[in-house]
């Protein structure tokens, strides 16, 4: 646009000038002709435009060369920011990662000195150690680099546990195990330890690395516990035998009950053959009768000389069995003793679910308790003393109505050597064996209420089989 605007006036001027030039160059010209205000006026028009062009261009150029500045100005400012944001976040990461070095060494310094650690070769050789092996061993670090890990191998440490982590590390597996190690000073430790093989970039097996955990303090109570373990339990098997034997001189006291009335038909039988034999009126009848009497007495001693027997049987093997068939077997042996002390014994069987349990240890609880009955009544002078059985599928019930447990002793009559016969010279056993039996032997449940004027003990078995 600009160039035609001046190619215009170029026109319009210069025809003008060429006109005047002609006319003052050619001879034959006059110098009238010449009209010095026309020629001044065309001569200044033509410079007024050319000084409003260069004023455009100057404009122009001014406004290009301020808006390239602008733009430098903010590329510069751009750059410059970047530039700084670069050199801040430079600086961060340097401070960060002088920050991690120094973690990293903290942390390395931490574990040689706390962790208990150790490197070696693919034959065991060490090739380091932390502070913390070095500590717990005894040895310093230039006692343990170079030798074989066996110098704390602690001879209790059967071959086959290393024989197992040698065949797991050799095949690039990892092992963990408790080990017993022994110090420099001929004592030992326990540390539970994860060996781990390296890996070479080729994935070949390159050395060894074992972190290890001391144990010892709680392989020492392992140990103390293990050892009350075995205490009580002989404690118990001893408190067990003195229940075994009170019970028995019981269960012989009460088959003396039995066997008098026995003994005294076959004294009275074998005194008759006797006299008649002497007298010689004993014909071949009444011998064959009088001895069918004395054998058939003979074998009742003899079944209950065997229910006693198989009573005390220390098997420890479960059958399967019931609660009616425990009861029968028991007043085999007590029947005698409450039908001589005029004790109404009644039984009311509701179901008779068979279950798997420890039969003779059930039948010694039963008899127990049945006992304890007894002697509460009589103790008490109890007038129509009275026991009562109810049987229901995997539950036993037995009450008495000798006037109930004192309620300041109910909640201890089952503690070991507690007793309320101690004028009659009780153990205080027999129900502390009886609620062992039961809950600790045959997985059930032995608790004891007062109701109705007497104690009622129930026994629950609670994992009962079809």
């Amino acid at each position: 646009m600009i160039h035609c605007y001046q190619r215009e006036i170029q026109k319009k001027s210069f025809f003008n000038v060429d006109s005047m030039r002609n006319i003052i160059l050619y001879e034959n010209s006059r110098i009238e002709e010449i009209d010095s205000k026309k020629w001044f006026k065309e001569i200044t028009k033509n410079l007024n435009s050319l000084d409003r062009v260069a004023t455009f261009i100057e404009q122009r150029t001014l406004q290009n060369i301020q808006k390239e500045l602008q733009n430098l100005y903010t590329i510069f400012i751009f750059l410059s920011t970047l530039i700084l944001i670069s050199l801040i976040v430079f600086a961060l990461m340097l401070l960060a990662f002088f920050k991690l070095a120094r973690d990293e060494q903290r942390l390395r310094i931490v574990m040689d000195k706390y962790i208990i650690s150790s490197t070696t070769d693919l034959k065991g050789k060490i090739i380091n150690v932390s502070e913390a092996f070095c500590n717990i061993s005894g040895y310093t670090r230039g006692e343990l680099v170079g030798k074989s890990h066996n110098i704390v191998r602690h001879p209790d440490m059967k071959k086959e546990t290393f024989k197992a982590m040698w065949y797991r590390l050799n095949r690039g597996l990892s092992w963990k195990g408790k080990v017993k190690n022994k110090r420099k000073n001929g004592s030992f430790y326990w540390v539970y330890a994860n060996v781990e093989p390296l890996f070479t970039s080729g994935g070949n097996v390159d050395s060894f690395v074992s972190i290890r955990l001391d144990i010892t303090e709680s392989e020492l109570l392992l140990l103390k516990v293990q050892e009350e373990e075995q205490k009580n339990k002989f404690q118990e098997e001893l408190i067990r035998e003195q229940s075994r034997l009170a019970q028995m001189g019981e269960i012989i006291s009460m088959i003396a009950h039995q066997w008098r009335q026995p003994l005294s038909a076959i004294s009275a039988a074998s005194g008759s053959l006797q006299l008649k034999a002497k007298r010689n009126k004993l014909d071949q009848d009444t011998a064959i009768k009088i001895a069918d009497k004395i054998n058939s007495f003979s074998l009742h001693l003899s079944a209950t000389i065997d229910d006693f027997r198989n009573f005390f049987k220390t098997k420890k093997v479960q059958t399967v069995t019931n609660f009616e068939l425990i009861l029968s077997s028991v007043l085999s042996i007590i029947e005698g003793s409450l039908e001589e002390n005029k004790i109404s014994f009644n039984v009311i069987i509701e179901g008779k679910e068979s279950f798997k349990t420890f039969e003779n240890e059930l039948k010694q609880v039963i008899l127990n308790l049945i006992k304890n009955a007894e002697d509460a009544l009589l103790d008490n002078g109890v007038k129509n003393p009275r026991i009562d059985i109810l049987i229901k599928d995997s539950k036993f019930t037995i009450k008495d109505n000798a006037g109930g447990i004192p309620e300041n002793i109910i909640d201890k009559i089952f503690n070991p050597y507690f007793s309320t016969k101690a004028k009659k010279d009780g153990t205080g056993l027999g129900l502390y064996m009886s609620k062992m039996i039961i809950e600790d032997h045959c997985l059930g449940e032995l608790k004891v209420t007062n109701e109705n004027n007497g104690a009622k003990f129930q026994i629950t078995l609670r994992e009962v089989n079809d």
